[in-house]
């Protein structure tokens, strides 16, 4: 079984290192449509995901993925109400582990 311990910088990148040893075993690149965001309110570390609101789209990402991992991606167009403009944004929560709050200013959705 593997143990791994993921770092990611506010560059993009995340190092896997083995928990065991400490030794590094690969770097990968955060997925392009995510990494504009990083260091910004639009992005957060939740649990062992990313989770990043690029114009109207959600991504959610695992941190300790491969490279090949595609991000899940949720079109937040969906959800706004007609006439209004987009105002999407992360609400701080912290009574349950590895869940985010997405809202719009007339709806809001729990992700775990």
């Amino acid at each position: 079984r593997k143990t791994e311990i993921c770092i990611m910088g506010s560059s993009g990148n995340v190092m896997i290192l083995d928990a065991r040893t400490g030794s590094e075993r690969r770097h990968q690149a955060v997925p392009r449509e995510m990494a504009r965001v990083i260091g910004t309110d639009n992005a957060q570390s939740v649990g062992n995901h990313l989770a990043a609101i690029v114009g109207e789209t959600l991504y959610s990402w695992p941190i300790c993925g491969t490279e090949h991992t595609a991000p899940l991606s949720w079109d937040l167009k969906n959800v706004r109400l007609a006439g209004k403009e987009s105002s999407n944004f992360f609400l701080p929560w912290s009574s349950t582990a590895r869940v985010f709050v997405v809202s719009n200013g007339h709806f809001t959705f729990f992700f775990r």
